[in-house]
């Protein structure tokens, strides 16, 4: 057997198909006068697609490409001369290198339900790919809803890690007091109810992926831990006295506007630089209707599988173009609750335009005023009093409503119906409140 693994020329066959690109290969072989029996692409150690050509007759050799995690083996028959070997044994390896673009069409068809036809989703699953392949930090931004977590899974799945650990963690779910023990772990006794030593999120996802959602909601104290494990590679499990090492690759999400959030002094500059390494962006689902048929299309075959119905979900015509017309301000998500809602409810097989219209007037007001707030702001953490907890949900309501309107004050006030000056009292006095609680949490720390 031949095999080519390091050498990646210019000449690989171009193409976005994978019937196509193992096409040209096999007539580079053949323009060598190399007969091709087979080809076949792997990846993951996967059969990807096999094709067989005439059956000819002898003993058969291989030409083997690896890329990463993708290999093609090309079966041939008879000897190769040494003058054409290093060259199809490279144009191999270069085949296996663009393999990945060739298998775009078959994943998109197949694994996403984020994806859609639209250039613009192809572009980033392509993207998506491309960062997988490095083992850079990758920062997701993204409204609520477009499908950030996916995205990640993507990431880790696609990558050299994809064997080992992927550990999600939802920054704004966990309560403020324990993000840091579930993030660095403690050692028995570090705190009352730590009857035994528990391993933290870096620790788990070693040797694989540790992926952050919505990272912005991360007080400023452990951004600055979390800065520091990330640089050092090792952590200090709460109570504990030695680092541990953390081979982790870290990715990164959030819907909020982080440099804004730089710039406003709530999110560390440092740790901000050191995430957006690499950035992937997924657009609103708004601004992208061209998939929106396709999503409708693929969620209703999984809708009639969930509900095991032996006959398939239909859309009238109007139905359909009211789903494509509609805004999604939830996105992906906003738009599989209507789908299973739908499927549930629907009297028959075929979905009307008046059920269509029924489910999406529930959304009618949330679309144009109703704001929602973090999930942080619907608990009461240990130890905070009700004026502290009140400054806490009115400064994420003032930072909510100032991002959805881009940062402006004027319209943000006006929202808040209070004037600009009031507004930018209310909003120091907030800060100053906050700023003078966490001092305290501090010093008592300490």
């Amino acid at each position: 057997m031949n095999r080519a693994t390091a050498h990646i020329p210019d000449s690989a066959p171009q193409t976005t198909s994978v019937e196509n690109g193992m096409a040209a290969l096999q007539q580079l072989f053949a323009q060598n006068a190399i007969p091709v029996a087979s080809i076949t692409l792997y990846r993951k150690g996967q059969t990807e697609k096999r094709i067989d050509y005439e059956n000819h007759s002898g003993p058969q050799r291989t030409v083997e490409g690896l890329y990463v995690d993708v290999r093609i083996v090309v079966s041939v028959v008879g000897p190769i001369p040494p003058d054409v070997n290093a060259h199809l044994q490279a144009a191999t390896t270069s085949a296996a290198a663009a393999a990945a673009t060739w298998l775009d069409s078959l994943r998109i068809a197949t694994e996403s339900p984020i994806f859609g036809p639209s250039k613009t989703m192809r572009t980033l699953d392509q993207a998506i790919n491309r960062v997988a392949r490095s083992n850079h930090i990758v920062l997701i931004t993204g409204e609520s809803g477009t499908g950030k977590t996916t995205a990640a899974e993507f990431i880790h799945n696609r990558s050299r890690r994809a064997s080992a650990p992927f550990v999600d963690v939802n920054c704004a779910a966990l309560p403020e007091n324990l993000i840091e023990s579930e993030l660095f772990g403690y050692e028995k006794g570090a705190f009352t109810g730590a009857f035994n030593a528990k391993k933290g999120r870096f620790e788990e996802a070693d040797g694989g992926t540790l992926f952050l959602d919505e990272i912005g909601e991360l007080r400023l104290d452990l951004q600055a831990k979390l800065l520091k494990a990330i640089e050092q590679k090792k952590v200090r499990r709460l109570g504990g006295t030695k680092d541990t090492p953390c081979d982790v690759r870290i990715l990164a999400a959030s819907s909020r506007n982080l440099q804004r959030m730089v710039k406003d002094g709530t999110f560390r500059e440092d740790l901000y630089y050191r995430l957006a390494v690499l950035e992937i962006d997924i657009p609103p689902l708004r601004d992208r209707q061209d998939d929106i048929r396709d999503l409708v299309t693929k969620q209703l075959v999984t809708e009639q599988l969930n509900a095991e119905l032996s006959e398939p979900l239909q859309l009238e015509p109007r139905a359909l173009t009211e789903l494509v017309r509609y805004s999604w301000p939830g996105n992906i998500r906003q738009l599989f609750n209507v789908l299973a809602r739908l499927a549930c409810h629907a009297p028959t097989r075929t979905i009307s335009l008046a059920q269509v219209r029924s489910e999406l007037d529930r959304f009618r007001v949330i679309d144009t005023d109703t704001f929602l707030l973090p999930e942080h702001c619907r608990s009461l953490l240990a130890g905070e009093s009700l004026n502290d907890f009140s400054a806490r949900v009115r400064g994420a309501a003032i930072e909510v409503v100032k991002e959805r309107c881009q940062g402006n004050m004027t319209r943000t006030a006006e929202r808040l119906q209070l004037d600009r000056a009031s507004l930018g009292r209310v909003f120091g006095r907030i800060q100053t409140r906050t700023e003078k609680t966490s001092q305290g949490k501090l010093s008592a720390v300490a």
